[in-house]
């Protein structure tokens, strides 16, 4: 996700961030709640301590953000949204600390318009 920092070494990211705080909370809503398990969408909590069982992984969210004070990352699953943040993170720039577009390539030409 757009909002979540990247580091180029380990070190530089545990003194940044633990593990709760470097993944995104999905939620979905509509007919996507019911296509998408939510349980699996929870990464936050797996990310924690894998060893939550995936029917435990939204209430084990909600203890850590209530109990440990974590920041919680957590943003509106739809395919419009996914397909959103799919083109804005394509490449990272840990030098700039931004994302960055796939470079584009040339169409070939057997596919360019002929004059």
């Amino acid at each position: 996700h757009p909002n979540i920092p990247w580091y180029q070494n380990a070190a530089d990211w545990r003194r940044e961030f633990n593990q709760f705080e470097g993944a995104t909370m999905l939620r979905s809503a509509g007919i996507w709640q019911w296509l998408v398990p939510g349980a699996i969408m929870n990464h936050t909590a797996h990310q924690y301590d894998p060893r939550i069982p995936v029917g435990n992984l939204e209430a084990a969210h909600h203890h850590i953000v209530r109990d440990q004070s974590a920041q919680s990352r957590e943003w509106l699953w739809t395919p419009r949204n996914h397909a959103a943040v799919m083109k804005r993170c394509a490449l990272f720039d840990y030098d700039s600390q931004q994302w960055l577009p796939f470079p584009k390539s040339p169409k070939p030409k057997s596919l360019r318009k002929r004059p």
